[in-house]
């Protein structure tokens, strides 16, 4: 049988460690990366583990044997010694808002209000240090 199933668009990253079987378990369990998964550094995974569509396992977590991460959850790692991993629901992603003519036209306004404003003072400025230096030469 196929020890490790990865299914398209996974993700592992290095130092991931994909144990099949253990020494007090006779049997040996396939692990499972469901499609868009994503295992990043330093990670264990246990035999018979399941990580689900996507989902992410973070940096040093050690997910137990037969342990089912269910669909687009976050497996964090805690450093405490009661919980070896903490599970979030992933957010959707954040759409921006759409941008309109009005937002253009604003946003090229201020452009033009700072680069023009923003040297006029100096040009001033630096038209005043001249006159009075000329006046002292």
């Amino acid at each position: 049988p196929e020890l490790v199933e990865i299914g398209n668009n996974v993700i592992c990253a290095g130092n991931v460690a994909l144990l099949t079987s253990t020494l007090d378990h006779p049997l040996c369990n396939p692990i499972i990366l469901k499609n868009e998964s994503i295992v990043a550094n330093t990670v264990v995974l246990q035999s018979g583990c399941e990580v689900r569509e996507a989902s992410i396992i973070g940096d040093g977590v050690c997910v137990p044997a037969n342990k089912v991460i269910t669909e687009q959850m976050v497996a964090v790692r805690d450093n405490s010694d009661a919980m070896p991993y903490i599970m979030m629901k992933r957010s959707t992603v954040f759409q921006p808002p759409q941008v309109t003519l009005w937002t253009y036209a604003l946003l090229v306004w201020m452009q033009i209000v700072m680069t023009v404003g923003g040297h006029v003072p100096g040009y001033l400025l630096a038209g005043l240090i001249i006159t009075k230096s000329q006046f002292l030469l």
